[in-house]
C-alpha cells in the first residue's frame, strides 16, 4: 500500500511551489492532573498526511559546535515559539525538512522502517503506524507511530506520536531500567508514565531564526511524572538525592536516559524543565550527547 501512494506522494512534491494546504492534526495535551503553571503547551502548526507508513526517519547530522551560545540555545525551554503558520520557502529554519526530502524518505528508508517496527513489536509496545507528516514550515517525518502503551503495560497519560527509533528508545528505557528500577527503590511496579508534547512544529526558541525542535520531527519527548503502583504519582521535581527513594529513583532514571537518547534535560538543567524531563534523539557528529 505504501508503494502504490507512491506516485501520489509525487506528485504531491511537484505541486509544492507555494506553502501547501494543510489538515489539521491533533495537538498533544498537557496531563491535566499534574502542577504545570507556567509552562504553557505550545499551539502545533497544522500538517498534513501523505501515504502510509511504518516508522521514522532520521534526523539529519549537523555540525557540533559546543559553544556557549549554542549550548544555551540546545537547553531552552521547548515550550517555546511555535512555527510561523505563512512561513515562505526563504524564511524556512536552516534545519527545515522539505516536502521533497520527505517523499525521498518515504522511498529510502522503507526497509528500515519496516525493520523499527518489527523491533517495537517485539518489545511489546501498542502502537500504530501512520501515514507521512509533512507539515508547512519546514516540520515533518516519513515514518510516525502513535504509541499507547509500553512495554509490560506500562500506561501513557496521552497517546504520543513519535519517530520509530525514538519509540524504540523510549520502550527501551522504560522496559530495561524505568520499569526495573522502580522496583529496586520504590518496590513497586511502574504502571505509568504522564507525558505531554510529542510531535508539535516549533522553533528550538523563541527566536525567528531559530532551528526547529526535535519536536517538529517527532523526534522528542517531555516526560512529566511515573506511576508506580501503591508509591502514587511520582511527579518530576527537583530533589535532593539524599533525602528519600523517590530522589534516588529519579536520578537513577535520568542517568540511565543518556545511554537510551541523545538529549536529556531536566530540573536543574534550568527553569524550563524544572518539571519534566525533555528528552530527544537529536543526531550530533561524533555521537555527540548532551545530558544535562
Amino acid at each position: 500500500m505504501r508503494k502504490d501512494r507512491l506516485s501520489i506522494l509525487v506528485l504531491v512534491a511537484l505541486l509544492v511551489v507555494a506553502p501547501m494546504p494543510l489538515a489539521a492534526i491533533e495537538a498533544v495535551p498537557l496531563p491535566t492532573s499534574k502542577p504545570l503553571a507556567g509552562n504553557a503547551p505550545d499551539t502545533p502548526l497544522p500538517s498534513v498526511s501523505a501515504a502510509s507508513v511504518t516508522p521514522a526517519a532520521k534526523p539529519q547530522a549537523e555540525t557540533e559546535t559546543r559553544t556557549e551560545a549554542e549550548a544555551d540555545t540546545e537547553i531552552g525551554s521547548d515550550a517555546e515559539a511555535d512555527c510561523v503558520p505563512s512561513v515562505t520557502q526563504e524564511k524556512l529554519p536552516p534545519n527545515a525538512r522539505t516536502p521533497a526530502s520527505i517523499l525521498e524518505a518515504v522511498k529510502s528508508e522503507a526497509d528500515t522502517a519496516s525493520a523499527c517496527e518489527a523491533e517495537l513489536k517485539a518489545l511489546g509496545v501498542q502502537f500504530t503506524p501512520l501515514d507521512p507528516i509533512i507539515a508547512e514550515g519546514g516540520c515533518g517525518i516519513a515514518y510516525p507511530v502513535t504509541l499507547t502503551a509500553l512495554p509490560g503495560g506500562v500506561a501513557l497519560s496521552e497517546t504520543a506520536t513519535l519517530s520509530c527509533p525514538m519509540a524504540v528508545g523510549l520502550a527501551k528505557w522504560v522496559k530495561q531500567t524505568v520499569a526495573p528500577l522502580s522496583k529496586l527503590y520504590l518496590q513497586e511496579p511502574l504502571t505509568g508514565i504522564g507525558i505531554s508534547t510529542s510531535y508539535q512544529c516549533r522553533m528550538r526558541n523563541g527566536v525567528t531564526d531559530a532551528k526547529l525542535s526535535e519536536h517538529a520531527f517527532a523526534n522528542g519527548l517531555d516526560v512529566h511524572f511515573f506511576e508506580a503502583g501503591e508509591a502514587g504519582r511520582i511527579p518530576v521535581i527537583e530533589r535532593n538525592i539524599n533525602y528519600d527513594k523517590t530522589a534516588s529513583f529519579q536520578a537513577a532514571i535520568r542517568g540511565a536516559a543518556c545511554a537510551y537518547f541523545s538529549t536529556v534535560l531536566g530540573p536543574m538543567t534550568n527553569a524550563a524543565h524544572a518539571n519534566h524531563f525533555h528528552l530527544d534523539m537529536r543526531a550530533r557528529n561524533g555521537g555527540f550527547r548532551l545530558c544535562e
